[in-house]
């Protein structure tokens, strides 16, 4: 289904771009979805640019990046939050299909017509705040020896602190399946830690990929989310329920 792939697209390669010293929200238009890109023009309240060039979509309303977000990261993480929740309760598989046999211009002209958002009830809300506090590390320290091969050690942690919602095995199960790692209980918080040390050829090297590791992580969980509860309506219930 397109709107499917399209939305995951989309918040992966969401980001904020500066033009004439505006701050702006875009993302790569390569997986169109009249239904989508109609749902964010109602959520943001703003008229989508196409750049053909570049093939993204701009939102022309202007973000202020006063809004408490000390990082770009930090933000972009909350605004792909607030958009799966409303992709969330707005989706709906009938509508979504009768759009996209529309032309561009006049699904974004009956989009708010037929839009009908639900109410998310709390504990599937704090399952989607439960996701969205995930905290990634990945940092390599190299050390030089004369003579001898350099030592990288390698450190990856990944832990998810928001604390009033407890997950239940099945969750826990599903987010391990899908990242590949063995959360376990460390101070009321699930987290998952790796050091690995290996000697190298060369010159050892030194760097900090945290970010990357955090959105890249991010990314898995919310495609898994995204190809359960958009083909599932009772997914997300029997999910997030303790």
């Amino acid at each position: 289904m397109s709107t499917i792939e399209a939305l995951k697209n989309m918040l992966r390669t969401l980001a904020i771009e500066k033009i004439n010293k505006t701050t702006f929200l875009s993302f790569n238009n390569s997986k169109h979805d009249n239904w989508l890109i109609g749902a964010l023009k109602i959520y943001f309240k703003s008229i989508p640019l196409y750049n053909a060039k570049n093939d993204k979509v701009y939102y022309l309303k202007s973000l202020k990046m006063n809004q408490g977000f000390e990082e770009e990261t930090t933000l972009i993480i909350f605004l792909r939050k607030c958009i799966l929740k409303f992709i969330l309760t707005t989706y709906d598989a009938e509508t979504v299909m009768a759009f996209n046999l529309l032309s561009q211009y006049r699904s974004e002209e009956l989009i708010e017509k037929y839009l009908d958002a639900k109410k998310m009830s709390e504990h599937i809300t704090l399952f989607i705040e439960y996701i969205y506090s995930i905290k990634a590390t990945y940092v390599v320290k190299g050390q030089y020896r004369v003579g001898r091969d350099d030592i990288e050690s390698t450190t990856q942690e990944i832990s998810f602190p928001f604390k009033d919602f407890a997950p239940s095995k099945k969750i826990i199960n599903l987010l391990n399946k899908t990242l590949g790692i063995n959360l376990s209980l460390k101070d009321n918080i699930y987290t998952w830690h790796s050091y690995e040390r290996e000697y190298v050829a060369g010159l050892a090297e030194s760097f900090d990929d945290s970010k990357a590791f955090l959105l890249n992580n991010l990314s898995k969980i919310e495609e898994m989310i995204i190809n359960n509860a958009l083909n599932d309506k009772k997914w997300l219930d029997s999910i997030s329920e303790a």
